[in-house]
C-alpha cells in the first residue's frame, strides 16, 4: 500500500463498520464516520481491513467479519531463542540451538508475553521493536485480543525512549504507543515473576505505574548497548 493509513484511522473505520455491519456502502460509511477524513485516506484504511480479512463488501455493503480469536499454538523455548537471534537479539546460552521455524515478529512477541514471560526474554522486546519493522496493526490487535494492552503499551513506550535516546525516528512505534494509550486499562496488573504484591505496590515506579502495571522493570533493564 503506497500510503499506509494510521492506526487510529483504521480503528475508527473498523469500529464504525462493526457498529453498522451490512448497513452502508463504502462511500456511505465514509459520510457517517465520527470524524471526517480524506476519502483516499479512508479507502486505504478499508483496504487494510480487507487485507487483514476483517471486513467484506458483499452485496456492496460493508460487513464486519472480525478475526477468530485463537490462542497462539505451542512453541518450544528453543524456537523463541532461535527467533530472538534471527531478529538481532543474540541471547547467550550454553546450548547450541538448531535451526527452527521463523515466526513473524508480532507472534514472537506475543509468545514471549503469554508463554515465556521471563525477565530476560521480556527485556528483548523493546529492542526487537526498535531494530525491526513492526506490524503495528497486528501488534495492536493482538494486544487487544489477548488482554495485553498495558503491557504492550509499556514496552512500546520503552522502545520509543530508546529510539529518542539514540536519535532514531520510528513513527510506527510512536503510533502504536499512542493507540494503546487510548485503550489503556484502568485495572492494575502484575508484570513480574515476584509474587509479593504488597512489595511491588510499594516499589514499582515510573512508566510501569503509569501503565497500571506493577513490577521491577526500569529503563536501564532494556537499555543494552550490545544489542542496539
Amino acid at each position: 500500500m503506497k500510503f499506509q493509513p494510521r492506526l487510529e484511522t483504521v480503528e475508527m473505520a473498523r469500529s464504525t463498520i462493526a457498529r453498522n455491519s451490512g448497513k452502508y456502502t463504502i462511500y456511505q460509511l465514509w459520510k457517517n464516520l465520527p470524524k471526517k477524513m480524506k476519502y483516499q485516506t479512508y479507502k486505504n484504511a478499508i483496504s487494510q481491513l480487507q487485507s487483514l480479512g476483517e471486513i467484506t463488501d458483499r452485496n456492496k455493503r460493508l460487513a464486519y467479519i472480525g478475526k477468530k480469536k485463537e490462542k497462539p499454538g505451542p512453541i518450544d523455548r528453543e524456537t523463541i531463542i532461535f527467533n530472538l537471534s534471527h531478529y538481532g537479539y543474540e541471547l547467550l546460552t550454553t546450548k547450541r540451538i538448531k535451526e527452527k521455524k521463523i515466526l513473524p515478529l508480532d507472534e514472537l512477541i506475543i509468545q514471549i508475553l503469554i508463554r515465556y514471560p521471563e525477565a530476560r526474554l521480556i527485556e528483548a522486546i523493546p529492542i526487537l521493536m526498535l531494530k525491526n519493522r513492526i506490524d503495528k496493526f497486528e501488534l495492536y490487535r493482538k494486544a487487544y485480543d489477548y488482554n495485553l494492552i498495558n503491557k504492550m503499551g509499556f514496552l512500546a513506550e520503552i522502545a520509543c525512549m530508546l529510539a529518542r535516546k539514540r536519535g532514531r525516528k520510528n513513527e510506527d512505534l510512536k503510533e502504536l504507543k499512542h493507540a494503546l494509550e487510548q485503550r489503556k486499562e484502568e485495572s492494575v496488573s502484575y508484570f513480574s515473576a515476584l509474587k509479593d504484591e504488597a512489595f511491588l505496590e510499594k516499589t514499582t515506579q515510573g512508566i510501569m505505574r503509569d501503565w497500571n502495571l506493577r513490577g521491577r522493570f526500569s529503563l536501564k533493564d532494556f537499555d543494552k548497548e550490545e544489542y542496539l
